[in-house]
């Protein structure tokens, strides 16, 4: 399988079996052929309903459907709604050269880290005895907002210094999935000089290629480029992709 990382998800015999080519993306092998899965949700989905028997219902509801979509509720919430008004706007910015500012989406971010915080009431979990679907998309969301957490990144505002004070109880389920013994080994073991675990891409890998400030006050594709129109994901993955994007002047 092609570098996906290197943009290589575009080349013709990977678009077959991934149209949308984007990320993440999961082959379903099916008599000789490949369907191409994309999107974590539907993702986990598919693999839910393909091995429903080893899947405990406290993680997506099982077959009760007011359970399932409440659990898809919060999962939606988190990977979409909290990721884009967080995530995408201090930290992308200064990795990749994706847009910020938008302020569509960064005006939800305190109401939607209010609605989790009441989610993760006594911090227990996303409401529930077990880790479930959005408590997984939690900490993925916590290590991702980590990527800048080094002090030469300069940040208007710091996931890590806001939670622990104003957010408590989602601090806490951040800290208990931390010590889920799968999350625990994704963050902490380094399987190979070529791949490494999350924290050591935040302390040691993050500062080497990232920005250290935010890009201007945002950025704007360049729609009249000699190579056309580009798909946003192609930025990240580029030598080039300085060339697509401009810093937004006032």
């Amino acid at each position: 399988m092609p570098d996906m990382m290197q943009g290589q998800h575009m080349a013709p015999e990977n678009l077959k079996m991934n149209p949308i080519h984007s990320m993440p993306w999961l082959g379903a092998y099916k008599n000789g052929t490949v369907e191409g899965i994309n999107d974590s949700l539907a993702i986990v989905e598919y693999l839910c309903m393909k091995y429903a028997g080893n899947v405990p219902d406290s993680f997506m509801g099982g077959s009760n459907p007011l359970k399932k979509a409440k659990h898809l509720e919060k999962a939606n919430i988190l990977k979409d709604t909290l990721y884009r008004a967080t995530m995408y706007q201090y930290v992308y910015p200064m990795f990749f050269g994706l847009m910020t500012e938008c302020q569509y989406d960064l005006c939800k971010r305190d109401f939607c880290l209010e609605i989790v915080e009441e989610w993760c009431k006594d911090g227990i979990y996303l409401g529930a005895a077990e880790p479930s679907i959005s408590d997984f998309y939690l900490v993925s969301l916590h290590m991702g907002m980590m990527w800048n957490h080094k002090p030469e990144f300069k940040r208007k505002w710091e996931w890590e210094k806001v939670l622990p004070s104003k957010y408590p109880n989602m601090w806490k389920v951040i800290n208990k999935m931390l010590a889920v013994p799968a999350v625990k080994e994704v963050h902490e073991a380094n399987p190979s000089e070529k791949i490494c675990g999350a924290n050591t891409w935040a302390d040691m890998v993050a500062p080497m290629v990232g920005q250290k400030e935010m890009p201007g006050e945002g950025r704007e594709f360049v729609y009249d480029h000699p190579k056309g129109m580009v798909h946003p994901n192609l930025i990240s993955m580029s030598d080039h992709g300085k060339d697509f994007v401009k810093p937004i002047t006032k």
